[in-house]
């Protein structure tokens, strides 16, 4: 039976997403009595504002009739607790800020002790057992990759000014020995990084452009901005992508 949390005058039913607190556009629209349409419009005007994932998440319309039991046959947005508070700051009226106090406090950050909660801890749980031993096997995994290359020869490390291009004479040296095509070699070894970072690397580039877009980047620039910029911006991904990297050359060059 769905829950109804009663926020201001009206009452939306709870929903959840992977253990956390969403509402739609329409219970936006409900709860601060606005006209149908009000919050998908700000929404729009503003989404390159917005993160997905963070700050939105979208459902296709199967996914919203078997998780929420809403037909979107264009599908569905949910908003979590700071996509919310970042598209009302316009709701300036008094109803507004009541209705933000009693959501955030009543809603988003409020636990309900219903079979549903308790099963989505258990599972949130142990997806977390999981993930830790997934990730000590991982880091295990990397350390006796990198003791066994310690002793690479110079000619497969070699001595460039910026990783992206050893990371790039290395790949040319795995393609070479393997005979896999370059995109293969580089898709095999993206794979390799988002299985043992439990990371989505087209996200993060697609997040750091809108980042670039905002700071007011010319567009060739932000084009060109790829995956491999993504990982050099992060040491974690740096570091197990070079021990990758480091592997498959054992592999098929030394």
């Amino acid at each position: 039976m769905n829950e109804l949390i009663k926020i201001g005058n009206k009452a939306i039913v709870l929903k959840e997403f992977k253990g956390k607190r969403v509402v739609t556009l329409a219970d936006i629209d409900n709860v601060h009595e606005r006209p149908d349409g009000t919050a998908r419009k700000r929404f729009n005007d503003n989404k390159i504002r917005f993160v997905e994932g963070e700050d939105y998440i979208v459902r296709n319309s199967d996914e919203a009739k078997t998780e929420f039991g809403i037909t979107a046959p264009n599908g569905l947005t949910l908003i979590t607790e700071q996509g919310y508070l970042m598209l009302v700051k316009s709701f300036t009226d008094d109803l507004a800020w009541e209705v933000q106090r009693q959501l955030v406090n009543s809603y988003f950050r409020t636990s309900h002790n219903t079979s549903t909660s308790l099963q989505v801890l258990q599972g949130m749980l142990d997806q977390l057992i999981r993930q830790d031993a997934e990730i000590r096997q991982a880091s295990e995994q990397s350390q006796q990759a990198i003791d066994t290359t310690q002793n690479i020869k110079d000619t497969i490390v070699g001595v460039y000014d910026d990783w992206r291009d050893w990371v790039r004479q290395t790949i040319s040296k795995i393609q070479k020995g393997s005979g896999m095509t370059y995109q293969d070699v580089y898709s095999t070894l993206y794979d390799q990084l988002e299985r043992r970072a439990k990371c989505r690397l087209s996200v993060r580039v697609d997040n750091q452009r809108k980042r670039m877009a905002l700071d007011g980047a010319t567009k060739t620039k932000i084009e060109s901005y790829r995956t491999l910029d993504a990982i050099a911006d992060d040491q974690r991904l740096k570091e197990i992508f070079s021990t990758i990297v480091k592997e498959y050359a054992i592999r098929y060059v030394a």
